[in-house]
């Protein structure tokens, strides 16, 4: 093999192939995102919401599972106070695969408008409260075109084939590990019931086997007429028994995005007539091996079909600040809810959960098979 030649540097072909080589390779493709989002950091280093952009491996590191990367992972996280002990930790976790493929385009098929829209990951401690509904997450991904997105490659103005690769496959089972893996510990734990859950959880069993009803779809009507304020006092003495100050309790949310160098185009038909309009992002729908798993009860609202956006390098500073104004709106609409509201969701959320354990216990939740229209927890 013939050495390399020292001053290949002062050669402009050769500085041009190493070029074409580095962006093939998808490593300027990363400092470029890398650059936007510690950008976007940057600029609310002095705001309330903390915000933080790094890479991130993750994993048990041993020789059968070792570590996974993360290419960019953009953390936005906010405390406050919700009542006279409680707090909420709000947190919202974008993490972001990056892709790079020569001479790329991404035409995203519209999907009709009655199809679902897949709900962002979340988990929290108003699972099971009437506060599910402040949390407004239809309204992250309102605006993202919902599309099948099919990956072509183009050859200058002359479009070639279709990638043959499984990208938006890949690329979605390697985020939802990440998220899998951020909360298996969560997925393990369980409440404990409590004095004042345990006497309402007896009530509710003779009730649902008098009446034969389906324990899930009576359940919110139960606690809305026998969850009295003599209970709610008392399971709040309870929860909050030694908390001198405010005891903080979480909701985390989460984004995947894609983020690669092609450009996006909706692909709308009518009629005979097709037509391609710019997009921002592309909303896809997922499947994603092993989902939901272990956290098919401690997803709020979940979709069978998971979430994944889809965007660019020159887009995604937009998308980040799109979720920057969500993730305040949801502090604020948390914060302006009834304070009776706020005072019962405690003992809603552990009464939700002791009765998902009951009535649960003798199935195997962990490897239950899902029917995307029928499973209670999508809706329930």
């Amino acid at each position: 093999m013939p050495d390399i030649d020292p001053n290949w540097i002062h050669n402009e072909g050769a500085r041009k192939r190493v070029s074409e080589l580095l962006e093939e390779s998808g490593a300027l493709l990363e400092a470029r995102v890398s650059a936007v989002c510690d950008a976007f950091a940057a600029s609310f280093s002095r705001k309330r919401v903390h915000v933080s952009a790094a890479p991130l491996a993750y994993g048990s590191n041993t020789t059968d599972s070792p570590l996974r990367q993360i290419d960019q992972c953009v953390t936005l996280y906010h405390e406050f106070l919700l009542s006279k002990h409680g707090g909420v930790i709000l947190k919202l976790t974008i993490p972001i695969e990056v892709k790079f493929r020569k001479g790329l385009e991404v035409i995203g098929v519209s999907l009709p408008e009655d199809y679902y829209r897949p709900r962002v990951p979340t988990i929290g401690f108003v699972q099971g409260t009437h506060l599910e509904n402040r949390l407004r997450l239809d309204a992250l991904l309102s605006d993202a075109a919902l599309t099948n997105p099919v990956f072509l490659e183009f050859d200058g103005h002359t479009p070639k084939k279709v990638f043959g690769e499984k990208i938006l496959f890949n690329v979605g089972a390697s985020l939802y590990d990440f998220i899998n893996f951020e909360n298996m510990s969560d997925a393990a734990n369980e409440l404990k019931d409590g004095i004042t859950v345990t006497r309402l959880m007896k009530e509710f069993r003779r009730y649902v086997q008098k009446k034969r009803y389906a324990w899930w779809d009576t359940i919110h009507s139960w606690m809305d007429e026998n969850i009295s304020a003599a209970a709610i006092q008392e399971f709040n003495a309870e929860h909050f028994r030694g908390v001198s100050t405010h005891l903080f309790e979480g909701i985390d949310f989460y984004l995947p995005v894609f983020c690669t160098n092609g450009q996006l185009k909706e692909y709308e038909t009518s009629g005979s007539t097709a037509s391609f309009a710019n997009r921002e992002s592309l909303l896809a729908r997922i499947r994603v091996p092993g989902w939901p798993g272990a956290l098919r009860t401690e997803l709020i609202n979940y979709t069978a079909e998971a979430p994944l956006l889809v965007t660019n390098v020159a887009n995604l500073r937009a998308v980040l600040d799109k979720c920057y104004v969500w993730f305040r709106g949801v502090e604020q609409s948390i914060k302006s809810t009834d304070s009776g509201l706020i005072e019962r969701c405690y003992i809603e959320h552990a009464f939700y959960k002791a009765a998902v354990k009951f009535f649960l216990k003798e199935e195997s939740v962990r490897n239950l098979a899902v029917r995307s229209d029928l499973d209670i927890f999508q809706w329930f």
